[in-house]
């Protein structure tokens, strides 16, 4: 009987960790494109997956949460175009957090420390209080208290 109990506990907590996760704000599906400092920087997002691209290159991908005006962005993958200033010659390809320090290592003056602090960097995620019309989203805060006005394209 407390095997059967611990079960339902466990599948009904999942269920419901699975549906708070899975909630979004579907209003996001789409492309949106700002211009930083010159650089151009679009978001895909698709019901709680999303892609960035900056200057039209893949960047990253991962998955995303819209809830009461506040957004996080969870980074799975970083895409090798995105690292080539760090690794030259890597593949064009997306990669995993493991597979980001894998190919660090290959480079002899970080030391293992300084991998893990720098792929860190890279795939935080990120929490972005924000609001939206029909054509515009705004994003405030973040890592570096920024404010971003993104248009759907």
């Amino acid at each position: 009987m407390v095997k059967t109990k611990t079960r339902i506990f466990l599948l009904f907590g999942f269920i419901v960790i699975g549906s708070l996760y899975a909630q979004t704000n579907n209003c996001l599906n789409g492309k949106w494109i700002t211009t930083y400092k010159g650089v151009e920087t679009e978001f895909r997002f698709n019901n709680g997956n999303f892609e960035s691209f900056s200057m039209g290159v893949p960047s990253a991908r991962g998955t995303y949460m819209a809830i009461n005006g506040i957004i996080t962005i969870n980074f799975s993958h970083i895409h090798g175009s995105s690292l080539d200033s760090f690794l030259s010659g890597i593949e064009s390809r997306w990669y995993t957090r493991d597979e980001i320090i894998i190919a660090f290592r290959q480079l002899e003056d970080l030391s293992e420390s300084e991998i893990i602090g720098l792929v860190n960097g890279l795939m935080f995620n990120r929490r972005y209080n924000y609001s939206m019309d029909t054509n515009s989203l705004f994003l405030f805060g973040g890592p570096l208290g920024v404010q971003m006005v993104f248009t759907r394209k």
